[in-house]
């Protein structure tokens, strides 16, 4: 059990033992990123995948192959935070942070009680209580990714799933750009790459700005990003907007 290769397959899975959450579900996460990314320029990973790619894919950590794990790569990204008034005098509009929530496990995942669990649950809870919204309030979401099962987990701890149907959420298209909640539109760290977390917030504002072409959102009102770091250790959650109320 050494690396985060490693560390997140252990996390994987538990949640397939105890959820029923499935390597086709896993594969269908890594597609539909990779969907978006083919819609994306600047990602580095535009080519789609199939299923059966997937499933061939060598191993890394079971139940992970290759096409489950973020590569490594350069890469560039930067925002801009500041004043309202300051952000008025600029070229763009601007774009609003509506809420912010953290939670941080921040100890081994394999001495935790519930090996799948992250900081997701009490991070989303803070970040929609600040900002007075609920998920269904949330049209896209940007979900960090580094593993295929981080967004499942993610998107059933903030509430759009109950505990083992995230999974669903990407086997029946419901994350896609035609979907109910699209989530990561520009490919996310699976195959835009280079750029952790920071290119999840980039695209978020291009979205709610609708600056992002073939793989625009469709009037897109509220986005949600995610941020994770170390295997489920620490946890942050941001919702934006073009309004401020």
């Amino acid at each position: 059990l050494f690396g985060a290769p490693s560390g997140y397959a252990m996390a994987a899975q538990r949640r397939m033992y105890e959820y029923g959450t499935t390597k086709e579900q896993l594969g269908h996460v890594a597609i539909t990123h990779r969907y978006h990314a083919s819609m994306n320029p600047n990602a580095v990973f535009q080519t789609p995948i199939t299923m059966a790619e997937y499933m061939n894919a060598r191993w890394v950590a079971e139940p992970f192959g290759l096409l489950d794990c973020c590569p490594v790569s350069d890469g560039g990204a930067a925002y801009i935070v500041t004043t309202e008034e300051r952000a008025k005098e600029l070229s763009k509009s601007p774009v609003y942070i509506r809420g912010i929530g953290q939670s941080h496990p921040s100890w081994e995942f394999y001495r935790r009680p519930d090996l799948a669990a992250s900081g997701a649950a009490a991070s989303g809870r803070l970040c929609f209580a600040s900002a007075g919204l609920k998920p269904e309030d949330v049209d896209f979401c940007e979900i960090y990714d580094c593993f295929t099962i981080v967004p499942i987990i993610t998107l059933e701890e903030y509430g759009f799933a109950p505990r083992g149907k995230g999974g669903l959420l990407y086997q029946e298209g419901e994350t896609r750009l035609e979907g109910r909640l699209p989530c990561n539109t520009s490919g996310g760290l699976l195959s835009e790459t280079g750029m952790p977390g920071t290119q999840l917030v980039c695209e978020a504002v291009r979205q709610l700005r609708g600056e992002c072409g073939a793989r625009q959102v469709k009037n897109p009102e509220i986005g949600l990003v995610s941020q994770q770091g170390g295997i489920l250790t620490t946890h942050a959650t941001m919702l934006l907007s073009m309004d401020r109320s």
